[in-house]
C-alpha cells in the first residue's frame, strides 16, 4: 500500500511546520578539544530544557577530560573511539549510545583514520530531574 506524498510546503497551511538549516549556515566552535556545532537551543525556533550539539574529533585527537552538572547522552554517528568515564574505558563506534550521570568525568579519543562524530545532548543545569521510577509505574 502506497502512502500519500508528504507536503513539504508549509505555506499551504499558512504556517511553518518544518524548520531547517545547513551545516554551512551554523557557527562551529572549538570546545572540549573538539569542533562543536550547537543545534539546541535553536534561537527563534526551539528552546527545550536541554542542549544538543554535533561534536567532531579529528583522527588521533581526544576531547579534554571534563564533567558537567547535567546528565548527558552521546549517540555516535561515525568513526571509532575509546571513551573513558571516571574509572571505566570502553570502545565506542557508529550506532552506539552512552548515557552519563551528572558530574561524570569523561573524554573520548578518536582511534579511527576518519573524523569521529557524535550527537551530544545534555540537560540544562539545575533543570528538574524526572523520576523515571514513577514513569515506569504509570506505564
Amino acid at each position: 500500500m502506497n502512502s500519500p506524498p508528504v507536503s513539504l510546503h508549509p505555506q499551504s497551511r499558512g504556517k511553518t511546520t518544518m524548520f531547517d538549516r545547513s551545516e554551512a549556515q551554523d557557527h562551529v566552535t572549538d570546545e572540549y578539544g573538539g569542533r562543536f556545532r550547537r543545534l539546541y537551543p535553536w534561537e527563534g525556533v526551539a528552546s527545550p530544557p536541554w542542549g544538543g550539539a554535533i561534536m567532531t574529533i579529528a583522527p588521533g585527537d581526544s576531547s579534554t577530560p571534563h564533567n558537567h552538572d547535567e546528565e548527558e547522552t552521546f549517540i555516535f554517528l561515525s568513526g571509532e573511539g575509546v571513551m573513558s568515564v571516571d574509572d571505566e574505558t570502553r570502545r565506542v563506534g557508529k550506532g552506539d549510545v552512552v548515557y552519563l550521570p551528572r558530574f561524570s568525568r569523561h573524554l573520548v579519543k578518536n582511534v579511527s583514520p576518519d573524523n569521529w562524530r557524535c550527537y551530544a545532548s545534555g540537560g540544562v543545569p539545575h533543570a528538574p530531574v524526572l523520576n523515571f521510577d514513577r514513569v515506569r509505574r504509570f506505564w
